[in-house]
């Protein structure tokens, strides 16, 4: 079964099925979108604040992304609205993958001229949530871990004292 899902993961179907299943999964499919969003926004402001032109760094993005079809379909997208003379907000809006907030903020920045600051905002927001998250999962997961690890010594110390309190009942003849 496990060289299957290998095999299914290689075809792009298999990556594009198993990345959005990823992205719909109640418990981590937030943080995996923080994820993308922290590190799709924060890289496309280095890009920018580097000296790399608009389209090229959304190039270089589809190219960070290549993994992951989903963002990669998306990035594919927004490629074609910019190169058409679209706004970055509007392109960003049109493909569903990012949130509503992102490209609200970024229409005002547009305007503004402050696009760079507001993706790095957007991206350090993204890690500050990512962080958050993954406190709250872990410090609900700490006492779950805790009961498995004192059942699991508590077997062991009884699977080792049943034989040696069997072994005092045993009568010597």
């Amino acid at each position: 079964a496990g060289l299957l899902a290998n095999f299914w993961l290689a075809t792009d179907a298999g990556l594009a099925a198993w990345t959005s299943f990823r992205r719909s999964t109640p418990l981590f499919g937030p943080m995996y979108k923080d994820a993308e969003n922290e590190k799709f926004f924060s890289t496309f402001s280095l890009l920018l604040k580097s000296g790399v032109n608009i389209i090229t760094s959304i190039q270089n993005l589809h190219g960070i992304f290549a993994g992951n079809p989903v963002v990669a379909h998306a990035i594919d997208a927004i490629t074609s609205d910019v190169v058409k003379g679209q706004a970055l907000s509007a392109a960003l809006r049109r493909t569903g993958v990012f949130p509503s907030v992102a490209a609200d903020s970024l229409a005002v920045a547009e305007e503004a001229g402050s696009t760079v600051e507001t993706l790095q905002t957007l991206g350090d927001f993204h890690r500050e949530r990512l962080d958050a998250t993954t406190r709250q999962l872990t410090s609900l997961l700490e006492p779950v871990i805790v009961i498995v690890v004192g059942g699991l010594v508590g077997f062991i110390m009884f699977a080792l004292f049943i034989p040696m309190l069997d072994l005092t009942n045993v009568n010597v003849r």
